[in-house]
């Protein structure tokens, strides 16, 4: 005659005691019950990775280190495109990425000659006295180039000590300024007006293999040669 044991034996012949342990009693063994039961929540990182920012599209660099911004002005897009992207910038620090020619979004609207774009971006934050490759800074290119329309874009949209920062800088190997640059090109309205921002006349310069000279020495060659009193 069995005893009270056989009936609760399965169709296997095992007790539930035997098939489940203690697992009725007190919950089972934790361990086993983890793994049938893990959802797969504990396994999951403590932070999802963040969502791509706008400001993180607009630091994306792709050939040659160009940001979309850079590309914009480049691809001579509508003055909308490049004018909406900076709009969207929220950090200063985007509008002054560097290409790999050390070539700022602020360099490329001047030697594009879009000085909408120039306004916009001087506004908005990006730096005049920052140097490119060769170490010329956007004036000396707008000099370079009698960009006037580029020129007079940040020379209005500029405070004054930016400026003076921006009209000190020197390119190398030469150590021209921007006003070397426009007595250079014989620009005599370029000239006056840099003169009237302060730009230093007798700052040295040095052309190899000649020795240093005073800017003003050339500055006369210039103005003689445009038929215009110094």
């Amino acid at each position: 005659m069995s005893d009270g044991r056989d009936q609760g034996r399965d169709s296997c012949g095992a007790t539930a005691d035997e098939e489940f342990g203690d697992f009725g009693k007190r919950g089972g063994d934790s361990t086993a019950k983890d793994e049938r039961f893990d959802s797969g929540i504990a396994s999951l990182p403590e932070e999802f990775p963040r969502e791509p920012t706008m400001s993180d599209a607009l630091r994306e660099r792709g050939l040659d280190g160009d940001t979309i911004l850079h590309l914009a002005i480049i691809m001579k897009v509508p003055d909308a495109v490049p004018l909406a992207l900076i709009q969207l910038a929220d950090d200063i620090g985007i509008l002054n990425l560097q290409n790999d020619l050390l070539q700022t979004p602020l360099h490329l609207a001047v030697v594009t000659e879009r000085p909408v774009v120039v306004q916009k971006l001087v506004e908005s934050g990006s730096a005049p006295w920052i140097q490119d490759m060769q170490g010329n800074t956007p004036l000396h290119l707008a000099c370079d180039l009698t960009t006037r329309a580029c020129l007079h874009a940040i020379m209005h949209s500029v405070p004054p000590t930016a400026l003076a920062t921006a009209l000190r800088v020197q390119n190398y190997p030469k150590g021209l300024t921007c006003l070397h640059v426009a007595i250079m090109k014989q620009d005599l309205s370029m000239v006056e007006d840099l003169l009237q921002l302060g730009g230093d006349i007798d700052a040295w310069v040095c052309f190899e293999p000649l020795p240093p000279f005073k800017a003003s020495q050339n500055v006369a060659i210039a103005f003689i040669h445009i038929q215009r009193p110094l």
